[in-house]
């Protein structure tokens, strides 16, 4: 089976777990669902990058967009999951909870059924089943449209562009946005997994290397989206004058998570260079058209 093949392969997968988990994250709501369809998207988006550099690149931009909206019809939801789950952990000694966290959950939980609410409305303005169908016009065209080493040159060409952009990012600069590492991180990783399911080998430690920092970003984005959302409900709720006691206790809980996501960041920035020589490509061995054995990376620098 051609590598293009492998391509369209991978695509029908993931187009399958997404419209899988958008059925029930709009029929449920599920929190799994939920995260489970924005990463499927995320994956999806790979593919399509490269189906549609080949002549159907408007189609292509078009597909993205409403799969981008997709995602951010959710975004808000998953922050509020995020949080909540943080807040049903015991928050004591003995394994209890205070009161003061005991009715922002309360609160949080009525915001998040109402922002759910939103998303289903905004996913019905999305027309996020065309997605679909545009995704199997691509599947359909591709193998027809492209040369196997033009191909296998590109799906290189992708994976070393996206590598480059991770390495030049600087979280020392005094205005570093880590989010902005948290993106370029995600768009190596899930390329690099899409060019290890067509290529039939891969490094399960840089795999490991990059889901250990993913997960560093995550929970200091995590720490900022909590302090965010607390500064806006005792703000735009008043809540400073109907419950000033709750609020002072919300905006203390809120400097703790602003000490902890200062401790991520400077984790994150103090391991940054041994991460980034981590994330150097393995060369591997692959058979050529003869038979013989060649040597072969998995992407080039």
């Amino acid at each position: 089976m051609s590598q293009a093949h492998d391509l369209v392969g991978y695509t029908h997968k993931q187009l399958k777990r997404l419209n899988s988990k958008l059925r029930q994250s709009i029929s449920t709501g599920d929190i799994a669902a939920i995260h489970d369809l924005r990463v499927a998207s995320r994956r999806l988006d790979q593919p399509i990058q490269l189906m549609t550099d080949h002549g159907r690149s408007h189609a292509g931009k078009r597909l993205r967009r409403i799969m981008k909206r997709v995602r951010r019809a959710f975004r808000t939801v998953r922050d509020l999951d995020v949080f909540l789950l943080e807040l049903s952990k015991p928050s004591t000694s003995d394994g209890s909870k205070a009161d003061y966290l005991t009715r922002l959950e309360e609160v949080l939980n009525a915001e998040r059924e109402q922002t759910f609410s939103k998303a289903l409305r905004k996913c019905q303005r999305i027309e996020a089943e065309k997605i679909g169908p545009a995704v199997e016009r691509l599947c359909k065209a591709f193998p027809k449209a492209i040369d196997e080493s033009d191909f296998e040159n590109q799906l290189a060409q992708m994976l070393a562009e996206r590598h480059t952009k991770l390495l030049e990012f600087c979280p020392q600069d005094a205005d570093a946005d880590l989010h902005e590492a948290r993106i370029r991180l995600k768009r190596y990783r899930y390329a690099l997994e899409l060019t290890y399911h067509i290529k039939g080998h891969k490094d399960d430690n840089l795999l490991q290397n990059l889901v250990q920092m993913q997960e560093k970003l995550g929970h200091w984005r995590d720490h900022l989206v909590a302090i965010s959302t607390i500064s806006r409900l005792v703000t735009e709720q008043n809540h400073l004058i109907v419950r000033p006691d709750w609020s002072a206790r919300l905006l203390g809980y809120a400097a703790g998570r602003a000490e902890s996501a200062a401790a991520y960041r400077n984790e994150i920035i103090e391991s940054w260079p041994s991460f980034c020589a981590a994330t150097q490509p393995q060369t591997q061995p692959e058979e050529n058209n003869t038979g013989e054995r060649a040597h072969a990376v998995a992407y080039a620098n």
